[in-house]
């Protein structure tokens, strides 16, 4: 049952004196669609004050209806959980199958967003999604190169030989507190 009438139904029980759904279908002359393939006489097509269309009248038209938005976005997740498992699988295999894991990785990015701004409704709203998410990962990119070359200067001139050095013992649970503390 569609939402507008089981709206109808709930405010129909509060108050008696809405119409009904027949007489609401009489007042808005009802027409359903076409019920026979082949050619209709014309008095076959009016039964019990409906209007039955006929496929080969020429008001009924053999162009299918256009593609909805919400139709496609379905697909479009699954083909892009498709391709994540894929490159996901080449990623997991990359030894077996003699793959670059950077490779993989870079073509699956690539497919993605390709299927992402096929389903993207107007390429401006493609172009916004992928330039906010370019903004987003590259301030995880530069903080990370940031904190990696300082980690590898601390290492370059033996920072953290000072705390491996006062680290003299072998039993985990004394290493858990003086590492804790």
């Amino acid at each position: 049952m569609a939402p507008s009438s089981c709206l109808l139904a709930v405010a129909r029980a509060a108050s008696p004196s809405l119409p009904s759904r027949a007489s609401l279908l009489r007042r808005q002359h009802y027409r359903p669609p076409a019920v026979s393939a082949g050619p209709c006489l014309p008095s076959k097509r009016r039964r019990r004050g409906l209007h039955f269309r006929c496929a080969s009248s020429p008001s009924s038209s053999s162009t299918p209806p256009p593609v909805q938005q919400e139709d496609t976005a379905d697909y479009d997740d699954i083909a892009m959980v498709l391709v994540f498992a894929l490159g996901y699988a080449g990623i997991i295999f990359e030894e077996t199958l003699a793959f670059n894991k950077s490779g993989v990785g870079l073509l699956m990015a690539v497919c993605l967003w390709v299927i992402r701004s096929i389903g993207a409704p107007t390429t401006d709203v493609a172009l916004q999604e992928l330039s906010h998410t370019t903004g987003e990962v590259s301030e995880i990119v530069f903080f990370l190169l940031g904190a990696m070359t300082i980690v590898e200067i601390v290492d370059a001139h033996q920072g953290f030989k000072l705390v491996t050095d006062n680290i003299s013992t072998r039993n985990s649970k004394t290493l858990l507190w003086v590492v804790s503390y």
